[in-house]
Protein backbone atom coordinates (compact mmCIF):
# COMPACT_ATOMS: atom_id res chain seq x y z
CA UNK A 1 0.00 0.00 0.00
CA UNK A 2 1.47 3.36 -0.63
CA UNK A 3 0.42 6.35 1.73
CA UNK A 4 1.30 9.35 0.36
CA UNK A 5 1.99 12.31 2.99
CA UNK A 6 2.39 15.98 0.25
CA UNK A 7 3.73 18.11 3.29
CA UNK A 8 7.02 16.30 3.16
CA UNK A 9 6.98 14.96 -0.39
CA UNK A 10 7.68 11.54 0.98
CA UNK A 11 6.36 8.23 0.21
CA UNK A 12 5.55 5.68 2.14
CA UNK A 13 5.74 1.73 1.17
CA UNK A 14 4.01 -0.66 3.66
CA UNK A 15 3.99 -3.97 2.22
CA UNK A 16 3.80 -7.45 4.01
CA UNK A 17 6.36 -8.93 1.52
CA UNK A 18 7.68 -7.03 -2.03
CA UNK A 19 7.37 -3.96 -4.08
CA UNK A 20 6.79 -3.84 -7.90
CA UNK A 21 6.69 -1.02 -10.30
CA UNK A 22 4.04 1.09 -8.85
CA UNK A 23 2.64 2.38 -12.42
CA UNK A 24 1.48 -1.07 -12.84
CA UNK A 25 -1.49 -0.58 -11.13
CA UNK A 26 -4.11 0.79 -12.38
CA UNK A 27 -3.85 4.34 -10.46
CA UNK A 28 -0.44 5.34 -11.40
CA UNK A 29 1.57 7.46 -8.89
CA UNK A 30 4.84 7.55 -10.33
CA UNK A 31 4.33 11.20 -11.05
CA UNK A 32 4.29 11.43 -7.17
CA UNK A 33 7.51 10.21 -6.86
CA UNK A 34 9.77 12.50 -9.61
CA UNK A 35 7.71 15.64 -8.66
CA UNK A 36 8.70 15.42 -5.14
CA UNK A 37 12.28 15.78 -3.47
CA UNK A 38 13.22 12.30 -3.90
CA UNK A 39 12.94 10.90 -0.67
CA UNK A 40 11.29 7.79 0.48
CA UNK A 41 11.36 5.94 3.54
CA UNK A 42 10.36 2.21 3.58
CA UNK A 43 8.78 0.63 6.28
CA UNK A 44 10.17 -2.48 7.99
CA UNK A 45 7.15 -4.89 6.70
CA UNK A 46 9.09 -4.45 3.30
CA UNK A 47 11.67 -7.33 2.59
CA UNK A 48 12.61 -6.89 -0.82
CA UNK A 49 12.09 -4.45 -3.49
CA UNK A 50 11.12 -5.22 -7.14
CA UNK A 51 11.54 -5.72 -10.58
CA UNK A 52 11.49 -1.71 -11.82
CA UNK A 53 10.04 -0.33 -8.27
CA UNK A 54 12.03 2.93 -8.55
CA UNK A 55 13.52 2.96 -12.45
CA UNK A 56 13.92 6.07 -13.79
CA UNK A 57 13.62 8.50 -10.74
CA UNK A 58 15.80 11.46 -11.38
CA UNK A 59 14.90 13.54 -8.68
CA UNK A 60 16.16 10.96 -6.31
CA UNK A 61 19.53 11.86 -5.33
CA UNK A 62 20.38 9.75 -2.29
CA UNK A 63 19.39 6.09 -1.27
CA UNK A 64 19.60 4.43 2.17
CA UNK A 65 18.36 0.79 2.07
CA UNK A 66 17.29 -0.90 5.40
CA UNK A 67 18.50 -3.40 6.46
CA UNK A 68 14.60 -4.85 6.70
CA UNK A 69 15.42 -5.37 2.91
CA UNK A 70 16.98 -8.96 2.20
CA UNK A 71 16.80 -8.38 -1.98
CA UNK A 72 16.66 -6.10 -4.56
CA UNK A 73 15.32 -6.91 -7.95
CA UNK A 74 15.89 -6.77 -11.37
CA UNK A 75 16.08 -3.20 -12.60
CA UNK A 76 14.50 -1.86 -9.24
CA UNK A 77 16.95 1.45 -9.17
CA UNK A 78 17.58 1.69 -13.28
CA UNK A 79 18.16 4.94 -14.76
CA UNK A 80 18.21 6.82 -11.14
CA UNK A 81 20.31 9.43 -13.18
CA UNK A 82 20.46 11.85 -10.23
CA UNK A 83 21.59 9.68 -7.61
CA UNK A 84 24.73 10.36 -5.90
CA UNK A 85 24.84 7.66 -2.96
CA UNK A 86 23.96 4.75 -2.17
CA UNK A 87 24.05 2.94 0.60
CA UNK A 88 22.99 -0.78 0.48
CA UNK A 89 21.62 -2.06 3.81
CA UNK A 90 23.59 -5.10 6.10
CA UNK A 91 20.92 -7.92 5.36
CA UNK A 92 20.32 -7.27 1.53
CA UNK A 93 21.61 -10.68 0.03
CA UNK A 94 21.49 -10.66 -3.62
CA UNK A 95 21.83 -7.46 -5.86
CA UNK A 96 19.51 -8.36 -9.19
CA UNK A 97 20.50 -7.33 -12.62
CA UNK A 98 20.45 -4.04 -13.35
CA UNK A 99 19.56 -2.95 -10.37
CA UNK A 100 21.62 0.42 -10.49
CA UNK A 101 22.22 0.65 -14.18
CA UNK A 102 22.66 3.86 -15.65
CA UNK A 103 22.90 5.57 -12.24
CA UNK A 104 25.11 7.68 -13.97
CA UNK A 105 25.70 10.65 -10.99
CA UNK A 106 26.58 7.58 -8.48
CA UNK A 107 29.80 8.47 -6.76
CA UNK A 108 29.71 7.22 -3.63
CA UNK A 109 28.48 3.07 -3.28
CA UNK A 110 28.70 1.31 0.06
CA UNK A 111 27.48 -2.12 -0.47
CA UNK A 112 25.97 -3.80 2.25
CA UNK A 113 28.13 -7.00 4.49
CA UNK A 114 25.60 -9.64 4.03
CA UNK A 115 25.59 -9.30 -0.57
CA UNK A 116 26.74 -12.76 -1.82
CA UNK A 117 25.76 -12.10 -4.82
CA UNK A 118 26.17 -9.03 -7.04
CA UNK A 119 24.07 -10.23 -11.05
CA UNK A 120 24.18 -8.94 -14.24
CA UNK A 121 24.83 -5.27 -15.28
CA UNK A 122 24.03 -4.61 -11.22
CA UNK A 123 26.18 -1.11 -11.75
CA UNK A 124 26.44 -0.95 -15.27
CA UNK A 125 27.19 2.36 -16.57
CA UNK A 126 27.50 4.05 -13.24
CA UNK A 127 30.30 6.96 -14.77
CA UNK A 128 30.75 9.11 -11.89
CA UNK A 129 31.63 6.29 -9.18
CA UNK A 130 35.56 6.62 -8.75
CA UNK A 131 35.95 3.70 -5.73
CA UNK A 132 34.37 0.01 -4.81
CA UNK A 133 34.97 -1.58 -1.91
CA UNK A 134 33.35 -5.29 -2.45
CA UNK A 135 32.16 -6.76 1.11
CA UNK A 136 34.12 -10.34 2.73
CA UNK A 137 30.59 -11.87 1.92
CA UNK A 138 30.51 -11.05 -1.98
CA UNK A 139 30.85 -14.90 -3.46
CA UNK A 140 30.51 -13.47 -7.39
CA UNK A 141 30.18 -10.98 -9.37
CA UNK A 142 27.96 -11.16 -12.46
CA UNK A 143 28.53 -10.26 -15.91
CA UNK A 144 28.71 -6.09 -17.25
CA UNK A 145 28.18 -6.08 -13.18
CA UNK A 146 30.53 -2.94 -13.31
CA UNK A 147 31.21 -2.68 -16.71
CA UNK A 148 31.41 1.46 -18.28
CA UNK A 149 32.33 2.62 -14.47
CA UNK A 150 34.83 4.65 -16.38
CA UNK A 151 36.04 7.39 -13.47
CA UNK A 152 36.31 4.07 -11.36
CA UNK A 153 40.25 4.09 -10.09
CA UNK A 154 40.00 2.40 -7.23
CA UNK A 155 38.70 -1.30 -6.78
CA UNK A 156 39.19 -3.42 -3.35
CA UNK A 157 37.97 -7.71 -4.18
CA UNK A 158 37.84 -9.81 -0.93
CA UNK A 159 39.46 -13.19 -1.07
CA UNK A 160 35.54 -14.41 -0.65
CA UNK A 161 35.12 -13.63 -4.40
CA UNK A 162 35.67 -16.56 -6.28
CA UNK A 163 34.07 -16.04 -9.18
CA UNK A 164 34.08 -12.89 -11.35
CA UNK A 165 31.99 -13.15 -15.21
CA UNK A 166 33.84 -11.94 -17.87
CA UNK A 167 33.40 -8.52 -18.61
CA UNK A 168 32.25 -7.50 -15.61
CA UNK A 169 35.14 -4.30 -15.35
CA UNK A 170 35.07 -3.54 -18.95
CA UNK A 171 35.67 -0.34 -20.19
CA UNK A 172 36.54 0.75 -16.87
CA UNK A 173 39.95 1.94 -17.98
CA UNK A 174 40.67 3.99 -15.18
CA UNK A 175 41.44 0.71 -12.84
CA UNK A 176 45.16 0.25 -11.80
CA UNK A 177 47.22 -2.54 -13.70
CA UNK A 178 47.45 -4.71 -10.55
CA UNK A 179 43.30 -4.44 -10.28
CA UNK A 180 42.45 -5.41 -13.58
CA UNK A 181 45.30 -8.24 -13.13
CA UNK A 182 43.80 -10.24 -10.28
CA UNK A 183 40.46 -9.49 -11.72
CA UNK A 184 42.12 -11.37 -15.16
CA UNK A 185 43.28 -14.28 -12.06
CA UNK A 186 39.98 -14.46 -11.24
CA UNK A 187 38.10 -15.00 -14.19
CA UNK A 188 41.13 -17.05 -15.91
CA UNK A 189 40.53 -19.71 -12.22
CA UNK A 190 36.64 -19.16 -13.09
CA UNK A 191 37.49 -20.95 -16.56
CA UNK A 192 39.94 -23.49 -15.77
CA UNK A 193 37.50 -24.81 -13.04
Amino acid sequence: MLLENQKNNVIYYESSEKLDAPWIEEKSIRHTFADGKGEIELKKSVTKIGYLAFASQGDMTSLIIPDCITEIEYSAFSDCCGMKKLVIGNSVKKIGSGAFEFCLSLEDLTIGTSVEIIEDNAFFDCMSLKSLIIPASVKEIGWCAFADCQDLTSVIIPDSVKKIADDAFERCDSLSEETKKKISEIIKQNIED
